[in-house]
């Protein structure tokens, strides 16, 4: 977002070109996203019944564990990709009023949507066809700031300097989206673990008794690859922005840490399931303690 905050982006050619290329690659991501809703969802209510109902006439709910696991995956996603395109979209010309107004409509309605999974789990039925009104909402919503971008970048216009108030508006809806990225973190691992010791090891090495088979390889290293990226990234994300703080000597012991629990997280089931069943004492304390750590730095974001 930093890169985002000086208003000379026409003058530094190669950031020009490279939010060109952006742009781009958003206009794939958006119409990919409507074709993955559909193969997913479907476009009626019906097919949403189906989806997390599985036949309507004797109501059977998706598991909890698939619904966070989902939640978790897109709103890492959106939460990235709604930073870097409302950060860009306060350079433009138009009135500030409307750059506060629709950026929050973004992250708001993005919020809603990922949220809503929960809403018809634990409600049921009735409350599908609001998934279809958020998805199209929010698409509707991202389509305009991508066009405005475009509009803005082929102008001959400069960009304007940006307002600190529009800056804290985008760093707030950041922050209440990471606050249900962190929600549906806690949901996947219950879900799929519980929170307690023995949970984990069953998780990994596999439980007779509960019908449970031990992780493969293959399996662990589809989860392990690509938090290898995600969690750095993310972690680089929020720590980056906190540093708007005046809290510098708190952030580096955090963002530090921060590190090291994600790197214990990713790392511990693989130690479990190839080293020693201890290795689960790990686990949860590092996941508890990155958890911890993205909590803190989404409280300098809210409070500074």
């Amino acid at each position: 977002m930093r890169f985002f905050v000086s208003s000379n982006i026409k003058e530094n050619r190669m950031l020009y070109y490279m939010l060109l290329l952006f742009l781009l690659f958003s206009v794939l991501y958006w119409v990919s996203s409507w074709l993955f809703f559909y193969t997913k969802y479907g476009f009626s209510h019906e097919s949403l019944l189906r989806y997390y109902f599985q036949d309507p006439e004797s109501p059977e709910r998706i598991s909890l564990a698939q619904l966070s696991e989902d939640m978790h995956v897109h709103t890492f996603l959106d939460s990235m990709f709604l930073l870097v395109l409302s950060s860009l979209f306060l350079q433009t010309n138009f009135p500030e009023t409307f750059k506060k107004v629709l950026n929050a409509t973004a992250f708001l309605t993005a919020i809603l949507y990922h949220a809503w999974d929960m809403v018809i789990y634990f409600l049921g039925p009735h409350w599908v066809l609001p998934k279809l009104v958020l998805f199209v909402l929010l698409q509707l919503t991202v389509a305009l700031l991508i066009i405005l971008n475009f509009l803005f970048l082929f102008s001959n216009s400069k960009g304007e300097k940006v307002g600190i108030s529009t800056i804290r508006l985008i760093l707030v809806l950041f922050s209440l989206l990471s606050l249900l990225f962190i929600a549906s973190s806690f949901m996947a691992f219950f879900s799929k673990m519980g929170f307690d010791l023995q949970g984990i090891k069953d998780y990994y090495l596999g439980n007779p008794e509960r019908y449970m088979k031990p992780k493969t390889w293959e399996g662990m290293w589809k989860v392990f690859h690509p938090h290898l990226l995600s969690m750095p990234l993310y972690l680089l994300t929020v720590g980056h922005l906190a540093l708007f703080s005046d809290r510098k000597k708190y952030i580096n012991l955090m963002t530090a840490l921060s590190f090291v629990f994600a790197f214990l997280d990713n790392t511990s089931g693989i130690a479990i399931r190839y080293l020693s069943p201890h290795f689960s004492y790990v686990k949860l304390t590092a996941f508890f303690g990155l958890q911890a750590t993205l909590l803190f730095f989404i409280y300098l974001l809210l409070r500074d």
